[in-house]
């Protein structure tokens, strides 16, 4: 429009009421969502603290003698909040990336079939690696969880017996040790995030970028070779940036298979 000179005041007063449309349906969906999707983590979080706490008001008090309240004081908090987020933000991924992702392939679909294949085979790939990274990242959050249940039981039992400990004079061999068990934690919460962070970066960035190349190379030989029609630059340039936009419900799908293989551990420490 800005070449041919067509760019009118009423074009851009109509370009405007549809770009208003849009983001009060944006404004609006999000709004929605965050009170359904979220709403719901938070009512299941609740449920389940609800059952936990009915099933702690059961057990005998041989078990409070033999198992630490602060590590059941972790399943109140750390554990819970985990679950919470898979029905959470899990959900606006599941969802994002479903409805997203669908949109792109189909109008990758239209431009070139033959680059759609090419482009979704390190989706089956990723598919399996996630699988595996899974369940690596579950026993490693396994141990983050733990040491934060330590970390936890130990303020509890410090706290309880602030009077001992004032009268024995152990304020400073409280203190070592909770630096210790404290930096057992930070080290563990660490480990994890740099195993999550290299695996990502490994996968998302090896894959993606390799298909990024890919794609430039045979689109451009189409166009070179001239045989398939319609095909030029800005199909090219259309395609990709589809693609650009089906990275995005990649990524929702290995982080929610993170998340839900979080919840599952801990799940699995609540049960």
């Amino acid at each position: 429009n800005i070449i041919n000179k067509t760019l009118t005041a009423d074009l851009i007063l109509e370009y405007t009421k549809k770009m208003i449309i849009i983001v009060l349906v944006m404004f609006t969906g999000r709004f929605v969502w965050r009170i359904c999707i979220f709403g719901n983590g938070v009512r299941v979080q609740a449920d389940l603290r609800a059952e936990l706490f009915k099933k702690s008001e059961m057990l005998s008090q041989i078990y409070y003698q033999e198992n630490k309240v602060g590590s059941m004081m972790a399943l109140y908090t750390n554990d819970l909040m985990t679950i919470r987020q898979v029905f959470g933000s899990g959900m606006i991924m599941l969802i994002d990336a479903l409805i997203l992702g669908v949109m792109a392939f189909t109008k990758m679909l239209q431009r070139n079939i033959m680059l759609t294949i090419i482009s979704i085979i390190p989706l089956g790939f990723l598919a399996v690696a996630s699988v595996f990274v899974g369940i690596y990242l579950k026993k490693k959050f396994l141990q983050r969880q733990e040491a934060y249940a330590n970390l936890s039981d130990f303020a509890q039992e410090s706290f309880s017996g602030l009077s001992v400990i004032k009268a024995f004079l152990k304020e400073r061999q409280e203190l070592k040790r909770f630096a210790k068990i404290n930096k057992e934690n930070m080290d563990k919460n660490i480990d994890y995030v740099k195993t999550h962070m290299l695996l990502e970066r490994l996968l998302f960035g090896f894959l993606i970028g390799s298909v990024f190349v890919v794609l430039y190379g045979v689109g451009g030989y189409i166009i070179y070779d001239g045989k398939v029609k319609g095909f030029d630059v800005s199909t090219l340039t259309e395609f990709i940036s589809f693609f650009d936009a089906l990275i995005w419900p990649m990524m929702a799908i290995a982080s929610l298979i993170n998340l839900s293989s979080q919840a599952r551990a801990s799940l699995d420490r609540i049960n």
